[in-house]
């Protein structure tokens, strides 16, 4: 996947990523449990286990965008904007809906939007009095 994104310069998209993840979170919307029931569903039918994403990752703290490929389930590559492959923690879309529903039962998901694969599109949750919660942005998603 080439990205748009992988073309900003890396000093330019961190602070930009950092400040479009805190603008106005004052007034949490929270997610009705029958739309997560229903995109999870969708998710599951789906039953994707071999894909690629693109995912903007922001806190308060910093900004991470990773290119995944996935198969069988699991990670197998996540390369960061300048093309070069991380290391760390990088999510499945699996264990972003585990962090969903997580987020969910702990009455702190304030925002989610979902395709109707259930892929997610945004996601925002955490504690914001705290440490700002966190923001997770899809930019694309394919099936390989």
């Amino acid at each position: 996947m080439r990205s748009s994104l992988r073309r900003l310069e890396w000093w330019v998209a961190v602070p930009l990523m950092v400040f479009l993840s805190s603008c106005d979170r004052s007034d949490p919307i929270h997610v009705l449990s029958d739309t997560i029931e229903e995109a999870h569903g969708a998710w599951v039918d789906f039953g994707a286990t071999d894909y690629g994403f693109e995912i903007i990752s922001t806190t308060v703290f910093s900004a991470t965008y990773r290119d995944v490929a996935v198969q069988e389930g699991s990670v197998v590559s996540a390369l960061g904007s300048d093309g070069i492959q991380v290391s760390g923690h990088t999510p499945t879309i699996d264990t972003l809906w585990q962090q969903i529903l997580a987020a969910g039962a702990r009455g702190d998901l304030h925002f989610a939007s979902f395709d109707e694969r259930g892929v997610p599109d945004v996601v925002d949750y955490g504690d914001w009095d705290l440490d700002g919660g966190v923001r997770h942005r899809i930019v694309s998603f394919e099936l390989r």
